[in-house]
């Protein structure tokens, strides 16, 4: 069951950007992934240097902080969560050598998946399981790593994924209900990839594209199992798609012919790029199935271009990719709010401690967090002609919001409350304003 929000269609963002470690404005930079702080990892190719090199940063409200590999000459950041865990590989200063790494608060630590010179960490979820690939063995005829994905606990040990066919694959994201993502070759079909999802315990894929198509690839997967990513249709041209229950839906694109999801939340939020009807990429997200163009949503005039967004959080934060003033750059899209906002649980599971996250707030300012197991109506004390979307409601917790206006509160489900909805709404009571509700069932 899809996270629930009762919040209306966002209609603006303020927009950021996130930088550059380069002193040549010109040089690519591109966004990875953002986690429910707001906080972001990028990378830069950094061609003031020979030879060029990749460059990863993590950003924090306008500081990046450079990760620094230990050892090799580059580092490309490919994900973090919430606990500001980021994961990526390093080159060795080798097309065929390369080491994961994990990152948080200036510590780095590198490690090799297999026995052989190439691995890098791709994914990373809220418990700090990774995903990603490997070498298993080298081509004849290229010289090149021959790769397959992995699975890596925190704890250090690796599962090894199964290709769909003889050899190539590849773990992108993955959940924290021990379901991961990305695609695979084919057995006997040369050239061809499909979407693939691992299921714990077993490394064994599944083949999620229905029409045995010449390529498709998945790109995450939320909570629910629901992966998304890119799918060719019957005229080979890729197409953005979500797979539930094992069905796949293809999305509309902008009115151009390709297009592909990069990221979903929880709350059902899509985020990634489509071609509109000139062939021009754009990034946009998909409102109940509906493209919308993100740079239709921010201030005319800006001086950006959006092509690319890259990851979207449980708040509705955006990063991605493109141009400001024709350079390129990575930016950040924050929604403009009517109200404060609240995350729901993350991850929405009964037995374990969750998070709830909040944006919006009045820096500083006593925050009720409130849940019931039924909707209803309920009059606050003190703040006349305000409500609360919920049936006899309980103090769950009082955060307090940060200098940004944000919270964050750890919560602990009962398991007995496992398939049970739960409606969650926060209250500032010395302002008399409430947040958004939140519906959702619990695994």
């Amino acid at each position: 069951m899809l996270l629930s929000l009762s919040f209306a269609l966002l209609q603006s963002y303020s927009i950021e950007d996130l930088g550059t470690l380069s002193s040549d404005p010109n040089d690519l930079v591109e966004a990875a992934a953002l986690d429910d702080h707001g906080h972001a990892v990028a990378t830069v190719l950094d061609t003031t240097s020979f030879p060029f090199r990749e460059r990863a940063f993590f950003w924090d409200d306008g500081l990046r902080t450079e990760i620094l590999p230990s050892s090799g000459w580059e580092a490309r950041a490919e994900d973090l969560n919430a606990d500001d865990l980021v994961v990526g590989g390093i080159d060795q200063g080798s097309l065929l050598s390369s080491r994961s790494f994990v990152w948080q608060a200036g510590v780095i630590t590198e490690f090799q998946v297999g026995s052989l010179a190439f691995s890098s960490a791709l994914g990373v979820n809220q418990d700090g399981w990774l995903a990603g690939r490997y070498q298993y063995a080298t081509d004849p005829f290229t010289g090149l790593p021959i790769q397959d994905g992995y699975v890596r606990s925190p704890g250090g040990n690796d599962v090894l994924l199964a290709p769909l066919g003889s050899e190539g694959s590849e773990a992108v994201a993955l959940n924290d209900f021990g379901v991961a993502v990305g695609w695979s070759t084919l057995y006997g079909v040369a050239g061809r990839i499909h979407a693939a999802v691992w299921t714990a315990p077993s490394p064994i894929p599944v083949d999620i594209d229905p029409n045995f198509g010449p390529r498709s690839y998945a790109t995450d997967v939320d909570a629910w199992d629901r992966v998304v990513g890119g799918m060719a249709d019957a005229q080979g041209n890729v197409q953005p798609f979500v797979w539930e229950a094992g069905a796949v839906t293809l999305l509309p694109t902008l009115g151009g012919a390709e297009g592909a999801v990069e990221a979903a939340a929880d709350t059902g939020a899509l985020v990634g790029w489509a071609e509109d009807s000139n062939g021009v990429r754009r990034a946009c997200s998909w409102e109940g199935g509906v493209p919308v163009a993100l740079d239709a949503l921010i201030a005319p005039g800006s001086g950006w271009t959006l092509t690319t967004a890259t990851d979207v959080n449980e708040l509705g934060e955006i990063v991605g990719n493109g141009t400001l003033n024709g350079l390129p750059r990575a930016w950040k899209l924050t929604p403009v709010l009517a109200a404060p906002r609240i995350s729901g649980l993350v991850p929405p599971a009964a037995g374990r401690t969750d998070r709830c996250f909040g944006l919006g707030f009045q820096p500083g300012a006593t925050v009720h967090l409130v849940g019931s197991l039924q909707a209803g109506s309920t009059a606050v004390p003190g703040c006349a002609g305000l409500v609360v979307d919920l049936a006899a409601p309980t103090v769950l917790a009082t955060p307090t919001a940060d200098a940004d206006g944000r919270l964050e509160v750890a919560l602990t489900p009962p398991a007995s409350l496992a398939g049970v909805t739960v409606h969650l709404q926060a209250v500032d009571l010395a302002a008399c304003v409430a947040s958004d509700p939140v519906t959702h069932a619990l695994r």
